[in-house]
């Protein structure tokens, strides 16, 4: 829904661009305002549209921050503060009607993101948005989810590092284990372990990363959690399962508008190679 508004944001800008101060005449004054006022209504889905399309960054994460920001920006568009600030007059009914329709479709089809754990886990392991949730139990049970999680971390973790230490070991660290100049060492330390339990360490990780500074909305997260996995590392090996890009039509649809656009009615006599060959060089000319 939201790629076609685009498409037809897009459609009107080339329109009049394409105007000559003759044509101009042609649109009556309330046609020239719907289409001002339709750009205005586009724009934020246009934003959001581009956002989710991405294939090279995390975009998943991002799913309920759009959803959460489209909704706001339709409503700040209505406005009157909005509209003085930027010179808007009353939209006309179609713009409106069309504004409308834009929320009442995010309302319908968007209403349960919060109740996916794949979106909501994803957004609190994003350190640009982390409990950026409209509803307070939401942002709670997430928190209370990823506590789970790292607790569950922790314990495996240990497990796997008790059945190594029972295994053979290595020649170096048998001789130190028998060692008298190691015997005191071995004697102080035999009992020393990790204050606290799975649980509280899962906790003290997760508030610790609740925390720290959040990052801006054009930062990359990714590389946030390569420079702090040693500060969070039970979080930052989460974050690698969890993050993720969402899957989009749009990459298709966009290499059939390209073939659209080198198959023409002028050129249909070009064989499938040469096509394939023409699309290839297009989507790799940068």
């Amino acid at each position: 829904m939201l790629h076609r508004f685009v498409e037809l944001k897009d459609e009107i800008k080339c329109a009049l661009s394409n105007l000559d101060t003759g044509n101009l005449i042609m649109l009556t004054s309330y046609e020239w305002d719907i289409c001002q006022s339709l750009i205005i209504v586009l724009q934020p889905c246009e934003e959001v549209t581009r956002e989710t399309s991405g294939q090279r960054y995390v975009s998943g994460s991002s799913v309920i921050p759009l959803t959460i920001g489209l909704t706001s920006a339709l409503n700040e568009i209505a406005s009157l503060t909005y509209r003085q600030e930027n010179n808007i007059h009353v939209f006309p009914d179609e713009v409106e009607m069309c504004r409308q329709d834009l929320l009442s479709e995010i309302s319908t089809r968007f209403s349960n993101l919060e109740q996916s754990r794949t979106y909501t886990v994803a957004m609190f392991l994003d350190p640009r948005y982390k409990l950026y949730f409209e509803s307070e139990n939401v942002a709670y049970n997430t928190k209370k989810h990823i506590i789970g999680l790292v607790t569950t971390m922790i314990n495996e973790n240990e497990r796997c590092q008790s059945l190594a230490s029972t295994s053979d070991e290595p020649d170096n660290q048998r001789q130190k284990s028998n060692s008298l100049l190691w015997k005191h060492y071995n004697r102080q330390m035999q009992n020393v372990r990790p204050a606290g339990t799975a649980n509280s360490r899962a906790i003290i990780e997760t508030q610790k990363y609740l925390d720290d500074t959040v990052l801006s909305p054009d930062m990359d997260p990714l590389e946030w959690w390569r420079i702090n996995q040693s500060i969070y590392p039970n979080l930052a090996k989460l974050s690698k399962i969890k993050l993720n890009a969402m899957a989009s039509s749009v990459p298709c649809e966009r290499l059939f508008s390209v073939a659209g656009n080198i198959l023409t009615e002028r050129r249909t006599r070009l064989g499938s190679r040469k096509v394939e060959q023409l699309l290839f060089l297009q989507r790799n000319k940068k």
